[in-house]
Formats: C-alpha cells, sequence, structure tokens
C-alpha cells in the first residue's frame, strides 16, 4: 500500500471514529470533569482516552465505539494516572471511589437497556467478555460450561444487541431488579466476582 493510500485510509478511519464519539462528546468531557476535579486536568484525561480510543478503533474497526466503551477508556486512564501518582509519591493505596456516585445512573441506564433484552446467561457472559475482558476459556471455567458453547452465546447476543439497538424492549424482561443492581456494582467496582453474589 502507498503512502498516500495508507493516509486516506487513516483519514477514512478517523471520519469514522469521529462520527461515533461525536455524541457522545459532551457527556465524556463531564465524566472526564467528574473524575478529575479541574478543567485542565479533565480536558487532558479526555484527550487521553480518546486517543486510546482511537488507536483500539484503529486496530478493530468493525467494534463500535459506545458511550460506555470512551467511559470506561476515562475511568481507566484515571485508575492508571492516579496510580502512578501513588508510586512516585511512595504510597500506594487502594483505588478511589470519587467517581461511583457520578457514573451510577449512567452505568444503570446502560444496565437495565441491555437486562430489558438478554436473558441473565447471555447477561453475564456478555459482562465478562466485552467489559471485564476474560478470555472464553475463563468464562467458561467460570460458568462451568464448554468454550464452544461460551462462543456461540457471545455470538448470539451480541448479534441480540444489534438486531435490537433502536427497538422498544420486549415484554419480557431478563433481570430481576436485584440482578441488575449486582451487575451494575459489578461494574463500577471493577469485581467481577460480584457478578455470582
Amino acid at each position: 500500500m502507498s503512502r498516500s493510500s495508507k493516509e486516506a485510509c487513516l483519514m477514512q478511519t478517523a471520519s469514522r471514529f469521529e462520527a461515533l464519539v461525536s455524541p457522545h462528546l459532551q457527556d465524556l468531557r463531564g465524566y472526564c470533569h467528574s473524575l478529575a476535579k479541574s478543567k485542565w486536568d479533565a480536558e487532558d484525561l479526555m484527550q487521553e482516552a480518546l486517543l486510546k480510543s482511537f488507536v483500539y478503533f484503529k486496530n478493530n474497526d468493525r467494534y463500535e465505539i459506545t458511550k460506555m466503551f470512551l467511559l470506561r477508556a476515562a475511568k481507566l486512564s484515571w485508575i492508571d494516572r492516579y496510580r502512578k501518582t501513588q508510586v512516585r509519591s511512595g504510597r500506594m493505596e487502594s483505588r478511589p471511589e470519587a467517581a461511583f456516585d457520578a457514573d451510577y445512573i449512567e452505568i444503570r441506564g446502560i444496565i437495565e437497556w441491555m437486562a430489558e433484552r438478554l436473558t441473565p446467561q447471555q447477561m453475564e457472559i456478555w459482562l465478562l467478555a466485552e467489559y471485564f475482558g476474560y478470555s472464553m476459556a475463563e468464562i467458561a471455567e467460570r460458568r462451568r460450561t464448554t468454550v464452544s458453547a461460551v462462543k456461540s452465546a457471545l455470538h448470539r447476543t451480541k448479534q441480540g444487541i444489534r438486531e435490537q439497538r433502536f427497538r422498544p424492549a420486549p415484554p419480557a424482561s431478563g433481570g430481576s431488579p436485584a440482578s441488575v443492581e449486582r451487575w451494575v456494582r459489578a461494574v463500577l467496582r471493577e469485581e467481577p466476582r460480584r457478578m455470582s453474589m
């Protein structure tokens, strides 16, 4: 591929990325400010989250960048920064929970939307694979099933999410209020073990 072709391809990717993230920039900016508590630090954090998201998108261009993905990129960048400052100052404390209240409503809304469209099993497999980054083998071991069963369930789940993205929720809900709350807490605290409690 020639240099001009590579540049054109990169510009196309950047345009697609911009179209995906533009609707979420205001929410991302507000979320970064709630984490950083300073306008300048929030802008730096937002740029870092967007850069990491773009690099990921460029290498996985079939993956759709969602608001949840951007918020998670910001949160992980913020945690990395916090840890670096703790290491530099010589005191590594437990992770701060300052953002817990700030994103509870946001995460709860997303989880509720998904729970109305997925079974509890699909919900947990999706969270483990897509949010917590578990491998298929780890999910299979955790759920006492086979890797092929997990792959099949995850494929059906992703397909279902894509098909129902713009449709109203079906009459039957996939998760009880207690299950929804458990999933929300697991995501907010980055503790997948909470999903099985």
